[in-house]
């Protein structure tokens, strides 16, 4: 469970930012997107 109490917004801020740097921006998705057709998506070049 995220500490959402108590922490500064900062921190989760850093830790969503270094998951994205490591595993790349894939990694994370946002739960309201969970099981949603992404639809026709343009490629992309790597970062």
């Amino acid at each position: 469970m995220l500490p959402f109490d108590g922490e500064p917004p900062d921190v989760l801020d850093q830790a969503v930012d270094q998951i994205r740097r490591r595993f790349g921006k894939s990694a994370l998705t946002r739960a309201v997107l969970i099981g949603r057709d992404p639809g026709v998506e343009m490629p992309r070049l790597p970062d």
